[in-house]
């Protein structure tokens, strides 16, 4: 998506939807990273593990009916975004703000934004998403999340923030500048902040900005090798990175099936038959985004295409495609019955993906 810039109106690029969307925190930087060419190959070096928080079998920490505290999974190392805020630093200039690095106050703070967009920064902070009445999380509740702010329109009075629409496709919406603040300086932050992040703020974003002269990198078969063994060998990949934070108990690689289909039933069973179906859209994006790496790598003659792995892959995305929809479809009409259609097409899904990535390690 292109810049925008006009009078009393800034919008900066972004790529829409960008390769991984299942989760807002990676679609938002993402969506910046993926407008440097550069981070295509680095996406399709090491965005091969999946890894499944098992922690959460014991408490879901479920939301009202629709939401979620927790995200259960992930295409590691996508998580380590998270990671004290420099997960992407490799491409992005990074700096943090909040009360005691900078004192915003609320008749300032868009005024703030506006400048920080002209010298183009995105700016992604945590707010109270339940002020915001253009969204779908607008309601009584208080509900910390993310939001990437990347545009103002000083005409129509509003700020442009990447987030998920009605349809629950990745868009782009028009926050009112009074409801901003109220997200941005909600006092139930400080205590949510303290409780669940272990920060002791008033408010916390970062600004992000791409680096001028950012490191080069290259398709690299090796590394997809690694981290394709990685997977094909269930490795707790998340331990090589606990130095940074403890992540606790993991599932990875083919094992995160099994961890899967036992959050389902345990979310059907609390949660009025509702399951989360970002761990099926997880699922999904990463078979999709296998099939973008193939054919990058076919298209650079380092897979032989008659090794047919793009068709044996395809499938993959077939598959789980449909298991998104079996999941959407029971959250309208909840039926125990769809719980068994995920249990014995996850388990046609590891049959065919073990052949898949058997061929793809022993080629690459």
């Amino acid at each position: 998506m292109f810049q925008i810039d006009e009078k009393n109106k800034k919008q900066l690029s972004i790529v829409m939807p960008p390769p991984v969307y299942y989760s807002l925190f990676a679609a938002d930087k993402l969506s910046i990273l993926c407008t440097n060419e550069n981070a295509y190959n680095w996406i399709h070096n090491n965005f091969i593990q999946l890894l499944f928080y098992k922690q959460y079998l014991k408490d879901p920490g479920v939301f009202g009916e629709r939401f979620y505290k927790s995200q259960y999974m992930c295409i590691w190392p996508i998580d380590t975004f998270k990671i004290g805020f420099r997960g992407a630093n490799l491409l992005l200039e990074e700096y943090p703000i909040n009360d005691h690095f900078m004192e915003l106050k609320p008749d300032t703070l868009i005024e703030h934004i506006t400048q920080w967009i002209d010298k183009e920064f995105y700016m992604i902070a945590n707010v109270d998403v339940s002020k915001l009445t253009t969204t779908h999380y607008f309601g009584p509740t208080p509900f910390c999340h993310s939001s990437m702010i990347i545009g103002y329109d000083k005409d129509k009075k509003v700020l442009k923030q990447v987030d998920y629409g009605e349809n629950g496709a990745i868009n782009i919406l028009d926050i009112p500048f009074q409801d901003y603040i109220n997200a941005f300086f909600s006092p139930a932050l400080e205590s949510i902040f303290k409780n669940e992040k272990n920060q002791d703020v008033k408010y916390m974003a970062t600004l992000h900005r791409h680096k001028k002269n950012s490191v080069s990198i290259n398709l690299n078969p090796s590394v997809i090798k690694f981290w394709v063994k990685e997977f094909m060998d269930c490795a707790q990949s998340n331990k090589k990175s606990d130095f940074f934070i403890e992540l606790g108990e993991t599932a990875g690689g083919f094992d995160v099936y099994e961890s899967v289909l036992e959050m389902s039933s345990l979310l059907f069973e609390i949660n009025k038959g509702s399951i989360d179906y970002r761990m099926y859209h997880c699922i999904h994006e990463h078979k999709r985004l296998m099939t973008l790496r193939i054919q990058e790598l076919e298209k650079r003659q380092i897979l032989d295409p008659s090794l047919n792995l793009y068709e044996l892959n395809n499938k993959l995305v077939q598959l789980t495609e449909s298991m998104r929809f079996t999941v959407l479809k029971n959250n309208i009409a909840p039926r125990k019955e769809n719980l068994n259609l995920l249990k014995e097409n996850m388990e046609k899904l590891t049959a065919m993906e073990q052949d898949m990535m058997h061929l793809l390690y022993n080629n690459l």
